[in-house]
């Protein structure tokens, strides 16, 4: 199904995955959006998880306290993110932005904050999937365009090194 998915001035909680879904061909937009409180603790599940489509444009987010998993993933081809928030707030997520299938990041106006209790050691994740050999093939393209980023991280997290990366 082709189209633009549009979401605004919307609040979801208490789901196991507040957002799931999307298709190629398709365009994601959420606009002053509050998602929080998601999550069942499987590690399966997310505040919001974009799949395939192709564009996803956030704006004025707030994802916060997912019980486990990620803030925001995203698998499209295009992910634009202005003016939004993705904060722990004392959740176990993962990461806070997830682009595991890389493609076009552009970001513009936005504060991650990571929870003490997170069960992994980085902020964003970008082309992570495709790190070995049964990866994901990238988008093509591929790039990333950051603007007016904050990154805040727990005292517990320290440079640890995570092997080789291929791809």
């Amino acid at each position: 199904m082709q189209g633009v998915v549009t979401l605004e001035d919307c609040e979801i909680s208490g789901c196991d995955d507040g957002l799931l879904g999307g298709a190629p061909g398709q365009k994601v937009v959420l606009r002053r959006c509050y998602v929080h409180d998601n999550g069942n603790e499987s590690g399966l599940t997310h505040n919001l998880y974009i799949a395939d489509v192709d564009e996803l444009f956030v704006e004025d987010l707030l994802s916060t306290r997912c019980t486990i998993g990620h803030l925001l993933k995203s698998r499209a081809a295009r992910t634009t993110i202005r003016n939004s928030r993705l904060i722990g707030g004392g959740g176990s997520e993962s990461a806070c932005l997830d682009v595991p299938n890389a493609g076009v990041l552009e970001i513009e106006g936005l504060v991650a904050e990571k929870s003490p209790d997170s069960d992994a050691s980085w902020l964003i994740h970008y082309a992570g999937e495709n790190q070995d050999d049964g990866g994901v093939p990238f988008h093509n393209p591929s790039s990333i365009r950051i603007r007016d980023l904050t990154l805040i991280a727990p005292a517990r997290m320290t440079k640890t090194n995570k092997g080789t990366v291929v791809g």
